[in-house]
């Protein structure tokens, strides 16, 4: 009898562990306390717009394989959700807050990336490189997924009646509609991983895993 393949959900199981570890890290800790230096702050939101700017060309990258109308909403949501919140946003908290702070992030390019970030980018660079659609789709869900997961625990730990400054920061990755939003990308990704049978499950998982810990790197790194 044909093992039951698990999928995309089976890889989030199994990454929340690691999950759990970035949610552990001093700098999200004190974000839920509130006590977080600014210049921490200052210094992750800098680091992050470098990423998601290359994020966002490697989900164009995988978007240029989509073979039909269904992959590319899946690219195209994900995509827009990345550009209506934080740094991208004009009048985002983070945005905001880089102003009061005297910070344009038109100013910093990859010459300005921090070891953490560098590895993480330079891991989905080489999947990306790969040319597997499928590959290219498990690598973009971490940050999607964990973004939701850590930030929930945020919120439902942070002390809110202390007027926690950051409060604004991560309740955009805690509200019900970005959990509808993940909902929905994790269907669409275990159906897509379904319908492929070609597909190398355990190294799929490997590389989701890999990703994982590369981005917990990235939390402790501040």
């Amino acid at each position: 009898m044909t093992q039951e393949r698990q999928g995309l959900l089976a890889m989030v199981e199994r990454a929340k562990p690691i999950w759990q570890e970035s949610y552990q890290s001093n700098f999200i800790q004190e974000i839920q306390a509130g006590s977080l230096d600014q210049g921490r702050l200052v210094n992750y939101l800098i680091q992050d717009q470098l990423f998601l700017a290359a994020y966002a060309r490697f989900a164009g990258q995988a978007m240029a394989l989509a073979p039909t109308m269904e992959d590319l909403r899946f690219y195209y949501s994900t995509l827009s959700y990345l550009a209506d919140t934080g740094n991208d946003s004009a009048d985002s908290w983070q945005q905001q807050f880089l102003r009061e702070q005297g910070v344009n992030l038109d100013d910093y390019d990859q010459e300005n990336l921090k070891p953490a970030t560098k590895e993480l980018i330079a891991a989905m660079q080489s999947i990306v490189a790969g040319g597997r659609a499928e590959e290219m789709m498990v690598s973009l869900f971490p940050c999607l997924v964990s973004y939701s997961y850590i930030f929930q625990l945020v919120a439902d730990h942070a002390d809110l009646s202390a007027e926690n400054i950051y409060a604004d920061f991560f309740k955009d990755y805690a509200t019900k509609e970005y959990q509808l939003a993940c909902q929905r990308w994790l269907t669409y990704g275990q159906q897509y991983l379904e319908k492929r049978q070609a597909v190398d499950d355990y190294k799929l998982e490997n590389i989701f895993l890999r990703v994982s810990r590369l981005e917990t790197l990235f939390w402790q790194s501040f």
